[in-house]
């Protein structure tokens, strides 16, 4: 979301976390979201210390570590040296601020000010970088009162954690074309054509940290990060069954989470954490049911009846009050009830620990929501290989890194 520089350069994505590198360049996409072509990847760990919480510790090994994994990339060489970034979700602010009626001209000096509200910082403390979701007097829809208020995404991150990782890359040899936050580059890789029909909650359980991003139409409207990780998964499952962290994760593929066998005997391992992470969606769901109520478009797939011609389909945004759940709903109801019914319906997983089997099965039924894996590679063609239509890698451990090799063009998605 930060373009410093030459955003449109031919660029690869490089997603850094506190153990490993993981990069992804991809050909093709266009600025109308056409598929790209996976050309080069590679993922690489490093020694422990270097990087610790998101934040860089040790610039020159870190560096070193970055440009031998770039030339040992697989597939086409990487001979650009401009990079797309990840900036950590735990050091990122991501939020939906609404503004009243003003100049466009004004807004810079709004957001600032609605902005250092919402965050810990002042704002001559970080980078922040917004965009308008929706403007002041849109409403059409029946029912529907015509917004009073702009709705304007906005996020924020140290301007000491950005010049940390310029630095780092600098000292790499990479020139940064943009930074965003992680969860931007995990909903570009998960939602087909970067649209979600309904509200979407994405859970990316990464090796630090889990991601929850809540994305509405073409916005994602709000983000956070939590301290559940996959990593601790496989920690625990080596420290129980006494195996080493490769066996462990070959246990949470090969038998998962289950009621019976060596799937139970690994759920039990895993109840407390993965307890802990049900409470925390549960609590963003509740957080979204209280606040959804401002979001007065959403997207949906329409038809068109013009009086002499066949219906066409239509993909456009629709106003609140055209969304009605059922068909003997009281117009008189609150309309935030409405949106309470119908909420987030669907989860997708990703990051390496939605490589756990069961897992999807059994948050869906204690959530009492749809959960499946998201399918990092919805909008990618073909492989490194011609002829191949999926990535020669574990895609799901790889979709932040995806997302910004996807990054062509200004747009957030």
């Amino acid at each position: 979301m930060f373009n410093f520089v030459y955003p449109t350069l031919d660029s690869f994505g490089l997603d850094i976390s506190d153990h490993s590198v993981k990069l992804v360049m991809i050909q093709g996409i266009g600025k109308r979201g056409e598929a790209g072509r996976l050309v080069s990847y590679n993922t690489f760990p490093f020694e422990a210390g270097l990087m610790e919480g998101g934040r860089v510790i040790n610039k020159e090994k870190l560096a070193s570590a970055i440009r031998e994994g770039i030339t040992k990339a697989r597939g086409q060489t990487i001979k650009t040296n401009a990079a797309v970034i990840a900036l950590p979700e735990e050091q990122c602010f991501v939020r939906v601020v609404q503004l009243p009626p003003m100049p466009e001209a004004e807004l810079f000096e709004a957001v600032s000010s609605e902005t250092e509200g919402n965050i810990p910082l002042s704002m001559d403390e970080v980078y922040f970088d917004w965009q308008i979701i929706t403007r002041p007097d849109t409403g059409t829809g029946k029912g529907d009162e015509h917004v009073k208020h702009f709705d304007v995404l906005v996020a924020a991150t140290p301007k000491e954690v950005v010049d940390e990782y310029e630095e780092l890359l600098k000292t790499a040899g990479l020139l940064p074309v943009v930074f965003e936050p992680e969860s931007f580059a995990i909903a570009r890789a998960a939602l087909r054509s970067r649209i979600s029909y309904s509200p979407l909650l994405l859970v990316d359980l990464g090796e630090t940290h889990t991601t929850l991003t809540i994305v509405s139409g073409t916005t994602i409207r709000v983000t956070a990060s939590v301290v559940t990780a996959a990593g601790s998964f496989t920690e625990l499952i080596a420290s129980a069954f006494k195996v080493t962290h490769t066996e462990a994760e070959q246990k949470k593929r090969e038998h998962g989470i289950s009621q019976e066998g060596e799937g139970y005997k690994i759920f039990k391992v895993l109840e407390a954490p993965l307890s802990d992470l049900i409470e925390q969606i549960r609590g963003y769901l509740s957080f979204y049911a209280s606040h959804s109520f401002h979001e007065h478009q959403v997207w949906t797939l329409a038809v068109k009846t013009p009086d002499k011609t066949m219906g066409t389909f239509d993909f456009r945004p629709v106003s609140r009050g055209e969304i009605l759940v059922g068909r003997d709903i009281d117009p008189s109801v609150a309309l935030s009830s409405h949106v309470g019914a119908a909420g987030i319906s669907r989860i997708f997983l990703s990051g390496g620990g939605a490589n756990l089997a069961g897992l999807p099965e059994y948050l869906s039924a204690a959530l009492k929501v749809s959960v499946q894996r998201a399918d990092p590679l919805v909008n990618i063609t073909a492989g490194v290989a011609a002829g191949h239509a999926t990535a020669p890698f574990d895609p799901l451990s790889y979709t932040t890194a995806i997302g910004l090799g996807m990054r062509k063009s200004k747009t957030v998605l």
